[in-house]
């Protein structure tokens, strides 16, 4: 039997309460029922909102996938404001730079 093996690619990332306060609200109202279960309790947003306001802190360091990058790609796509137009560009950019580092290092498979 021939193995090989597949490289998943995270992302380490320091979610603030500024990025909280755009992704929640857009995530509450979007179209998508994916979307909105990440705000939802139990969903990725609201879990991450209950520990800062737990410990009291203004960010929070987590690893995301890149399905959940990519998430949060599509709940931003309802930006309107120039910070949550800037803050979606810097989430498209990581989930890019995740897409190509994931190739690299599955380039051989």
């Amino acid at each position: 039997m021939k193995c090989s093996f597949l490289y998943i690619v995270q992302l380490h990332a320091k979610v603030t309460r500024a990025h909280l306060d755009m992704l929640i609200p857009l995530s509450k109202k979007h179209y998508d029922a994916k979307c909105r279960s990440a705000s939802e309790e139990g969903g990725r947003l609201h879990v991450i909102d209950r520990v800062l306001k737990s410990q009291k802190e203004d960010s929070y360091e987590t690893d995301l996938s890149t399905q959940e990058l990519d998430l949060w790609c599509k709940i931003m796509e309802g930006a309107v404001s120039t910070e949550e137009i800037r803050f979606h560009a810097e989430l498209k950019m990581a989930l890019r730079a995740a897409n190509r580092e994931y190739e690299r290092l599955n380039s051989k498979l």
